[in-house]
């Protein structure tokens, strides 16, 4: 049964973090009554860190500060709604973007539904971003997390507040002493960790993906010349980094699944020209022009990479879901199924999948 809507009620993703733990304790101080959701991984095939470091943690904290919290379990759709994708991402022959699925896909919509169930209309998290009346907003912060919220939709976002906004590090560290004064530094303070271990997603993997997808092959460089030999794409997928003696970081750009070669270029190695959008997902209030203006910036995070670089270009939309994006400047890491972010000075306006 779906209760009605209440204003004064926030639903806060909680992992018991150093930042979630904050962001409880602003939303009390601004007289929110919080109700807190863990998202439990724990029983996944996965190794997930976060089931393993963070379950406990996150129970003491929500005592501490005196709030409700209740475990969701996710391992049981982690697999068709994350793993799943991120296989079909390799296989196809494009980046993976395990972090990305995970937000769009599990973190967001399992807290919109525990919401909606419990009438509670709005959705906190400890992103550091700013969200101003829906509108989505870089910060100055060197970890700012808006690329990440940039694949969701505007009715989602309308939702979400950010009470961390562009609080510094030390601003967090200071508030986090006054729920307890032991509490260390924001660089060794807990937080939610997620990353899957690459045994088990290879152990996973290689059971069902195709034979011939993870058979040996060479390694070339741009100018078609063997520098190695890789294990297969599943370990190699495109955008990971590869550490080739004498030839240093090289990363996966292309992969040939009848020649099983695959092939790599430095990560300094940049482009421009025209690029395909698909998945394009416009999140600005101001529907678009037919051409637009935009800077670029690509968000690569997953397994086997963390990457981000900038640009700028022009946007032109011919489809729903579709546009094409040429670049002004070169730009490094353009490799298929890489997400791009699109902004406007601060103001995030949409993403997008290079196709």
């Amino acid at each position: 049964m779906i209760a009605s809507p209440s204003s004064s009620k926030v639903l806060l993703g909680f992992t018991g973090g150093i930042r979630s733990s904050v962001t409880a304790m602003l939303l009390k101080t601004q007289g929110a009554e919080v109700f807190s959701v863990f998202l439990d991984y724990e029983g996944s095939p996965w190794e997930m860190r976060c089931a393993r470091d963070s379950k406990q943690h996150a129970l003491e904290q929500a005592a501490t500060l005196e709030i409700p919290l209740v475990t969701v379990p996710v391992s049981s759709i982690f697999e068709a709604l994350v793993a799943d994708s991120y296989l079909h991402h390799v296989l196809s022959r494009k980046t993976p973007q395990s972090c990305l699925f995970c937000h769009q896909r599990i973190l967001f919509p399992v807290l919109a539904k525990v919401a909606e169930e419990r009438g509670i209309a709005s959705i906190a998290t400890g992103h550091r971003a700013i969200l101003n009346r829906g509108q989505l907003e870089k910060t100055s912060a060197k970890d700012d997390q808006s690329s990440w919220l940039a694949f969701l939709n505007r009715e989602l976002l309308a939702r979400i507040s950010l009470p961390l906004g562009s609080l510094s590090d030390s601003q967090i560290e200071k508030l986090a002493r006054e729920i307890s004064p032991s509490w260390p530094e924001a660089s060794h303070a807990p937080r939610l960790q997620c990353q899957i271990s690459k045994d088990r997603w290879l152990q996973w993997s290689k059971m069902r993906a195709p034979q011939g997808m993870i058979v040996p092959g060479p390694i070339t460089h741009l100018d078609s010349i063997a520098v190695a030999e890789h294990r297969g794409i599943l370990e190699n997928p495109l955008g990971s980094t590869l550490e080739i003696q004498e030839k240093g970081p090289l990363v996966a750009w292309d992969y040939d699944p009848n020649s099983h070669v695959l092939k790599v270029e430095a990560p300094s190695n940049s482009r421009k020209g025209e690029i395909l959008i698909e998945g394009l997902n416009w999140i600005d209030p101001a529907p678009p022009a037919a051409t637009i203006s935009v800077d670029v910036q690509v968000q690569s995070a997953g397994l086997f990479t963390a990457s981000e670089t900038t640009s700028e270009g022009t946007l032109f939309f011919h489809l729903e879901n579709e546009a094409r994006l040429t670049l002004r400047k070169p730009m490094t890491l353009l490799i298929r199924g890489t997400p791009l972010i699109f902004s406007s000075e601060n103001r995030i306006l949409g993403a997008g999948w290079i196709a």
